[in-house]
């Protein structure tokens, strides 16, 4: 079983790489649309 604080830290940092990952996407686009394109 996992404990509340564990429950809460694993749903923060999916919270997180999720914001990192859309981030990343939003940074990389531009600069991949004129290679794709």
């Amino acid at each position: 079983m996992l404990s509340i604080d564990e429950i809460f830290q694993l749903k923060s940092t999916s919270t997180f790489i999720n914001k990192l990952r859309k981030t990343t996407v939003y940074y990389l686009l531009p600069h991949l649309y004129p290679f794709c394109g």
